[in-house]
This record gives structure tokens, sequence and C-alpha cells, in this order.
């Protein structure tokens, strides 16, 4: 998730299917911690959303 001056935003390039990503920020109230490792496994709309797995699975939403 990218943060600037508090509001979200989509990412620079373009993330892909299966692609290994970082977690830039804490999500306490999911139990994740900024440098959790996950593999985006989909894609929601034109990158409204991603699904993410690592030994859990997690979904980050972003406003467009």
């Amino acid at each position: 998730m990218l943060r600037r001056g508090g509001v979200v935003e989509k990412p620079m390039r373009t993330i892909q299917e299966l692609e290994s990503i970082v977690l830039t920020e804490d999500m306490p109230e999911h139990g994740l911690r900024a440098g959790d490792i996950g593999t985006v496994v989909l894609i929601h709309g034109e990158g409204e959303g991603y699904e993410v797995e690592d030994y859990r699975s997690f979904a980050i939403y972003h406003s467009t």
C-alpha cells in the first residue's frame, strides 16, 4: 500500500499477479507489519485491490 500525505495512491508501476511484494506500512488491524512479504494471487479490477498470500491470506485495497 502506498500512502502520500495520508492518501492511498496507485503504485507508479503496475503490480502483476504472482509477483512478490513487501508491505510498506503496518496494518495492525490485520496482524500485518511493514516488511511482511507476500505474493499477489489476484488483482481486482484495474488495480483497485490485490489479494496477497504469505503464510496466511490477506487483501489490500486502495481508493482510485
